[in-house]
């Protein structure tokens, strides 16, 4: 059957899609497109936020086990530098008085000087850390002779070497003409270095 629209065109009815719901298709279309974005973003933001958050934690835990392994490491090197001082300390202030001693009889006449009393002080704290006192009997009255044996203790290089000074004699003329003096020799302060100390700790390990 055939149909004819009789209306004018002004008022005949539109074909077609009216654009007011065209646009607002489109305009729901695209808010879709937008949720979805952003749903998908704050989705990988999530992730990665939780990623960089594990990531984090592990490396501070990793920093807090190595701050424990240097705390450690100070203490431990704080007691190896104990031991060693200690080592030092002992190395330097062991004074070998029996090498020593063989070392003074050595250079004393025997038959002109005789020991009557030795004395050994030793502090390890005091400025002068100890002193060697040997009471002495000469035979006769010659200045020379005692001269000559304080000179020559100077001299030997293995017995002075620990040693500062020397008191002045403080003779006293004896019956039967004899001298009486006193020598008393002063230790030096101690001083100690690493090389001094070397053989020592590589005996006992302290150099591995």
């Amino acid at each position: 059957m055939l149909r004819i629209n009789m209306l004018p065109p002004a008022c005949r009815q539109a074909v077609g899609t009216p654009i007011s719901v065209a646009l607002m298709l489109m305009s729901a279309l695209g808010l879709g497109v937008i949720c979805v974005t952003a749903f998908l973003w704050t989705g990988s933001q999530a992730r990665a936020i939780l990623k960089e958050r594990a990531a984090f934690r592990k490396m501070q835990h990793r920093i807090d086990e190595l701050t424990r392994q240097r705390n450690d490491l100070d203490v431990t090197l704080r007691l190896s530098g104990a031991r060693r001082d200690s080592i030092l300390r002992i190395r330097k202030k062991r004074i070998l008085w029996a090498k020593k001693l063989d070392r003074l009889a050595r250079k004393t006449p025997e038959s002109s000087i005789w020991w009557r009393t030795l004395r050994m002080d030793q502090v390890d704290t005091a400025p002068v850390p100890g002193s060697l006192t040997v009471e002495c009997l000469q035979k006769g009255s010659d200045m020379a002779v005692m001269e000559e044996y304080r000179v020559a203790i100077r001299g030997d290089r293995i017995f002075w070497r620990d040693f500062a000074s020397m008191s002045p004699p403080g003779f006293k003329l004896m019956e039967g003409d004899m001298l009486s003096y006193a020598l008393t020799f002063y230790l030096k302060p101690f001083e100690v270095t690493a090389a001094d100390a070397l053989p020592h700790l590589k005996r006992n390990g302290g150099g591995q």
